[in-house]
């Protein structure tokens, strides 16, 4: 048996992770965004 121990909250990130990639087609968005470029985005918010 093989015990693994992390923080509670990187357990936390992993649980909302893997809830993300579960429902269809965020993964790939998700994937698809990380490789846009920060620059198109406004430092400025409208709200």
């Amino acid at each position: 048996m093989e015990i693994l121990t992390t923080k509670e909250e990187d357990y936390s990130v992993l649980v909302e992770t893997l809830y993300l990639i579960s429902i269809p087609g965020v993964k790939d968005s998700i994937l698809q965004e990380k490789n846009f470029p920060l620059e198109v985005f406004s430092k400025d918010l409208d709200w």
